[in-house]
């Protein structure tokens, strides 16, 4: 509950302590916090009742490439308009209208492109579960597309709150949906038709508490603005998606649908808990940067005041999942999945770099410096793809590493760019995660001894006396080398736990 409390405050740090966007950014801060918060909680329990019980490694390597592919897809249909629709200022009926045709074109014509394409997809990946799926999943690509507009719309004007229940309604029900069709013996298809459901309730209740009900009109105008701002964001968010990726893909392709779900387990595991602060920062810092968009001073403290808090927080979680990755993965998942423990380890530090820059993206968008992303991403991408290819001639683990190495390489031109973008300093970014990072070296480390030394215990009491020592340990840490932050991030915390 403290760590929910903590992320719905994290956005009063973005604006002064007076006005009414401070006060709709707060709350809507709330609410993305616990709805993504909710959601991945949900992920994880329905990732562990299906790998221990129902599916197998091959399964969630299929379902990985299913995800792979369906995320793509929102990517290019629709996540770069609902910036646009975000961005522009004064947006009329018939530009929402504009809106609606130009997803719902896009919607359909991904779902054309899949339809007929995924035999070959399974051809290309050997597995032939792939050509059924992903004709199935093809239908929900419209429904996606058309209701991300309505969402966009509550973003747009910060009511984060309809938003949500949109979002958790929606969640309920596919995690119903999959475990009731999994215990049906339904396979790999319990997951897919979960989905389906996602899709048609999201579809549904979008529209309903958006309270907006689209008509065909078209203006060429609005086309040629959408396009005209998702030039750069489009594009440089695919290149980021095939680096965030391209490691699944390539591991799919090269080592197969097994070492995949080993790899794809492993990753989402960390990712579901690194999506909470990640989709919250990409909903609600993007939508308030926008209305402050011409005031660098402030934006660099909001990027400065929301890394620190993120960085202290969740730097030692995933520290902590990689310190006890084999304990913890042989009491959810069971032994069969312990190729993904060593993996975990690996991609906890995949997940810390991640978390360092989380609203980096948001910044640039909302400076309109997308051209920096595409050229980053352009940059990353040459050099990531030839590495992670050779990678894949050996093992998961060393593609694991390879990622890892490559996003360390890369963080320096991160920092440039925010130099350049927001006045932003080297010793400013350094300060903002070098204490938690240390201090979670520090934990690891002591909790690897304790571990070896506490051998013959029951796991789930190791695990409890290994998280209970770790979560102390830190606080004592921080609190010592930094007894000035340690206090204002308590202070902080206090302040809106009250």
């Amino acid at each position: 509950m403290k760590i929910i409390k903590t992320l719905m405050s994290l956005f009063a740090q973005l604006l002064s302590d007076e006005g009414k966007l401070t006060s709709r950014a707060k709350r809507g801060g709330i609410w993305v916090s616990f709805t993504n918060l909710f959601t991945n909680v949900m992920n994880i329990a329905t990732t562990i009742a299906l790998a221990r019980w129902f599916l197998d490694p091959k399964d969630f390597g299929v379902i990985g490439i299913i995800v792979i592919l369906t995320e793509l897809m929102k990517l290019l249909a629709f996540q770069g308009v609902c910036d646009a629709l975000i961005y522009i200022k004064n947006c009329n009926r018939k530009m929402l209208d504009t809106f609606i045709v130009t997803t719902g074109f896009l919607g359909f014509f991904f779902l054309i492109i899949t339809f007929l394409g995924a035999s070959y997809v399974a051809q290309f990946f050997n597995n032939p579960l792939l050509t059924g799926t992903l004709k199935i999943i093809a239908f929900t690509y419209p429904l996606m597309s058309i209701s991300s507009i309505p969402l966009a719309l509550l973003r747009k004007e910060l009511d984060f709150k309809r938003e949500s229940f949109v979002l958790l309604i929606a969640q309920v029900f596919s995690t119903i949906s999959m475990i009731i069709f999994a215990s049906l013996n339904y396979g790999i298809y319990s997951v897919i038709y979960g989905l389906v459901v996602k899709s048609i309730t999201t579809f549904i209740l979008a529209f309903y508490y958006a309270r907006y009900f689209p008509s065909l009109n078209f203006q060429y105008k609005t086309l040629k603005e959408i396009f005209r701002y998702i030039k750069y964001v489009t594009t440089g968010a695919g290149l980021m998606f095939i680096l965030n990726r391209a490691d699944q893909f390539i591991v799919g392709k090269f080592l197969g649908a097994k070492a995949l779900g080993f790899y794809s387990t492993a990753f989402n595991i960390l990712n579901y808990i690194l999506m909470t602060p990640r989709t919250t920062f990409n909903k609600v810092l993007f939508s308030t940067y926008a209305k402050m968009q011409d005031d660098e001073q402030q934006l660099r403290v909001a990027f400065l005041n929301t890394g620190k808090y993120i960085c202290t927080l969740f730097i030692p979680i995933f520290a902590g999942i990689g310190a006890v990755s084999e304990l913890l993965v042989d009491f959810l998942l069971g032994s069969k999945w312990m190729e993904s423990a060593i993996l975990l380890k690996f991609l906890s530090f995949y997940a810390i770099v991640k978390i360092i820059g989380v609203a980096f993206p948001q910044v640039m968008k909302a400076v309109n410096r997308t051209e920096y992303i595409f050229r980053y991403n352009a940059l990353r991408l040459v050099v990531m793809i030839p590495a992670l290819v050779l990678a894949s001639y050996y093992t998961i683990n060393i593609v694991a590493i390879t990622m890892v190495g490559l996003l360390w390489i890369f963080k320096p031109l991160e920092i440039y760019m925010l130099k350049k973008a927001i006045g932003l300093k080297t010793k400013q970014y350094f300060n903002m995660f070098i204490g938690p990072f240390f201090v979670s070296m520090l934990m690891w480390g002591i909790i690897f001894v304790i571990d070896q030394l506490l051998i013959g215990l029951h796991d789930i009491i190791l695990l409890i006396i290994l998280f209970a020592f770790g979560i102390m340990f830190y606080a004592l840490m921080i609190r010592l080398i930094d007894t000035k932050g340690a206090v204002q991030f308590r202070s902080f915390v206090k302040n809106y736990m009250n």
